[in-house]
């Protein structure tokens, strides 16, 4: 069973509050309800406006370049909201590189083990959370990309 990460809660409840669409984009093959499911379990569904998964990659006209390349998925969110900038928090390295295919994409890894955000640091991370509570004060930091 899945376990919302510390500070998921007020983080997604500040994303409303800015009125920002927020989109899970999972690496996940299993069907977008499963994801769905567990947001409804921990009381997040009504923060979250929609769940992608690789499940969907081929409705979408995406493909993968590498294995759990999202970057299909981050283009389709992208165009769907009609967005020119995404902020994408993962805790892979795929996650980090199918960011960084996309324009105007900022990436924030996250994991509460150091030696993996350490070995995201290795790649060229720059922004490296703990948990969503740390993710509040990269937002705050993120204020002119977000709002320009």
């Amino acid at each position: 069973h899945s376990k919302p990460q510390r500070g998921l809660r007020e983080f997604l409840i500040v994303l409303k509050n800015l009125n920002t669409n927020v989109v899970i984009v999972s690496g996940r093959e299993s069907p977008l309800e499963y994801i769905q499911w567990d947001l409804r379990r921990h009381g997040l569904e009504e923060y979250v406006d929609n769940v992608i998964t690789l499940r969907e990659l081929a409705s979408i006209g995406g493909s993968e370049n590498f294995l759990f390349d999202k970057s299909s998925l981050l283009e389709y969110v992208k165009s769907r909201y009609s967005s020119d900038k995404i902020i994408y928090i993962g805790d892979y390295i795929t996650d980090y590189e199918s960011c960084m295919r996309i324009e105007n994409c900022i990436f924030i890894g996250i994991n509460n083990i150091e030696e993996r955000n350490n070995l995201l640091g290795e790649i060229g991370v720059k922004y490296l959370i703990r948990d969503f509570y740390e993710a509040l004060l990269i937002l705050h930091e993120l204020r002119f990309f977000i709002n320009h």
